[in-house]
C-alpha cells in the first residue's frame, strides 16, 4: 500500500507518465531520468538523462544487456574511452547539447552514436 501511495500514474494520450524519482516512462518502455552530475563514474538515471558539470567521465555503471542510454550534456567535459567497460569511437569532448548514445552488453558499454550540436 505504501508503494502505491508513493506513485502517481497519469495517462496522457500516447504517453504514460510515472512520477516516481523524476522518471518519465513512455509506452515504448524507455525512461527519461533526472540530471546526473558528472564524476569519474556516473550511473544512468534513465534511458535518456542530462549530464551536468565539467568533471571528466571515465566509466559508466554497466546495466543489463541490451539497455540503451543517451546522455545529453549541459556543458564542456570529456568522456574518456577506457577500452574496457566504456568503448567509444575515441574520447569525446562535449559541448552544450551534445549527445552520446550507448548500448550495454551486460559487461561493457558500446557507443552507438554521438551528436555534436
Amino acid at each position: 500500500m505504501k508503494l502505491l501511495r508513493s506513485l502517481l500514474f497519469l495517462s496522457l494520450g500516447f504517453v504514460t507518465v510515472l512520477y516516481a524519482h523524476g522518471i518519465t516512462v513512455s509506452k515504448s518502455g524507455l525512461t527519461s531520468g533526472a540530471a546526473v552530475a558528472s564524476a569519474a563514474t556516473i550511473t544512468p538515471s534513465g534511458n535518456s538523462f542530462h549530464v551536468t558539470g565539467v568533471t571528466t567521465i571515465t566509466a559508466i555503471t554497466v546495466l543489463a544487456a541490451d539497455t540503451k542510454i543517451c546522455a545529453i550534456f549541459d556543458g564542456i567535459l570529456t568522456v574518456t574511452d577506457n577500452n574496457t567497460t566504456l568503448n567509444t569511437a575515441g574520447n569525446f569532448v562535449t559541448t552544450a547539447d551534445d549527445i552520446l548514445c550507448l548500448v550495454s552488453d551486460g559487461t561493457n558499454w558500446r557507443e552507438s552514436s554521438r551528436s555534436v550540436n
